[in-house]
């Protein structure tokens, strides 16, 4: 008969295998708790699981099951009698299963065989009855001692014996290797658990803020500087018609003063001419050439009131382009690169345009400015205008 190492009795009002290890003190509550959880998830039998786990020797899986079943019984862990039993007097090859090495008996077997005939002695051994299969396997007493064993039947026995040693001997080094493995495993789950746990709820909430503000400063800072893009180009295409009108208004003043100077020669030229000359002709040239000069006025006080509302356009895109969000900040700060490496100062007063030529402190030489945004420390609110080497 072959018995599993599992949770449930085998004979009827015994605890169950967990529960009777605790009870006598050789498996604590918690173990038996992580081997049930462990056991759940393999499907293995309590008895192996508590095994491999290394809680217990399968020496003790063997006598628990021996208890549960009430008599000898054999089981994958060897021969074993229970806790509550003694060894019979005169059966010294079926030793109870401890923590020592798993003696194997073929001599004696967990259910009684069939009645068979008594071997010829001096005095005949009586023959026990034939027990039900479930029922426990009742030792003979103990003055009863079995037949002698002839040489030739004891030497298979001994040598299945340390066969049965050296297969326990293996299977604990298997055991305790498989031990040592969950701890080294445990510890290494630990060391990751601190790493992982290692940022803090409140240091991350912190990082997504400021990865928050960092987003938002990006995003205005780019709205700001298509703005400013627009504006600038603009203010380009209007000085570039100014100039246009610059150099057409030029040209009509000199075509103007042509005009005057053929007026004056001809208003001279009819003074001095002589009374044959037909004044008439005279008077006509110079009423030409008056109608011409007040064309040419008139045109250059059109380009002059162009030139005029042309510069108030460009005021007023400078004055668009000059009016930041800072441009009432009482404080700035200047972000550059100087002698000794990136500086960050603050300083007084709204912070300067972008293009403007400045000294910043710790710097050798004078820096331009980029462009004015939102200070590079998350909850800064002064503007910081970054500068490069001019």
């Amino acid at each position: 008969m072959s018995a599993l190492a599992d949770s449930e009795p085998i004979g009827t009002g015994n605890p169950p295998l967990g529960e009777l290890l605790v009870h006598r003190g050789l498996l604590t509550a918690e173990q038996l708790d992580a081997a049930i959880a462990e056991q759940s998830r393999s499907k293995r039998p309590l008895g192996e699981t508590l095994i491999a786990l290394g809680f217990v020797s399968p020496a003790t899986i063997a006598q628990a099951l021996a208890t549960q079943h009430g008599s000898l019984l054999k089981t994958e862990y060897g021969y074993a009698t229970g806790f509550d039993s003694e060894r019979p007097a005169g059966m010294s090859g079926v030793p109870p299963a401890t923590a020592e090495p798993v003696q194997a008996a073929a001599a004696v077997a967990p259910s009684p065989p069939p009645p068979a005939p008594v071997v010829a002695e001096p005095v005949p051994l009586p023959v026990p009855e034939p027990a039900p299969p479930d029922a426990p396997v009742e030792l003979p007493p103990a003055a009863a001692a079995p037949a002698p064993v002839p040489p030739a039947e004891a030497d298979p026995t001994a040598g299945r014996v340390a066969a049965l040693e050296a297969e326990l001997a293996a299977a604990r080094d298997v055991v305790r290797a498989f031990a040592e493995r969950v701890k080294q495993l445990e510890a290494e789950r630990d060391q990751a658990r601190v790493e992982v746990d290692g940022t803090s709820a409140e240091q991350a909430s912190a990082l997504e803020h400021r990865l928050d503000e960092a987003l938002a400063q990006i995003a205005a800072l780019s709205g700001e500087r298509e703005g400013l893009a627009a504006a600038v180009s603009e203010r380009d295409a209007a000085i570039e018609r100014l100039r246009s009108a610059t150099d057409s208004m030029h040209e009509q003043i000199g075509r103007l003063g042509t005009l005057e100077a053929e007026l004056a020669e001809a208003r001279a030229q009819r003074r001095e001419a002589p009374r044959t000359v037909d004044a008439e002709a005279f008077t006509d040239r110079i009423a030409e050439l008056e109608d011409a000069l007040l064309v040419e006025v008139a045109g250059r006080n059109e380009l002059e009131a162009a030139v005029a509302e042309r510069d108030a356009r460009i005021s007023a895109l400078e004055e668009v382009v000059r009016e930041q969000p800072w441009a009432s900040s009482e404080r700035h700060l200047l972000f550059f690169r100087g002698d000794d490496g990136y500086g960050l100062v603050e300083l007084d007063g709204p912070p300067p345009l972008p293009g403007a030529r400045i000294d910043a402190p710790g710097a050798t030489g004078r820096q331009v400015v980029t462009r004015v945004a939102p200070a590079p420390l998350p909850g800064h609110a002064l503007p910081c205008a970054y500068l490069v080497a001019a």
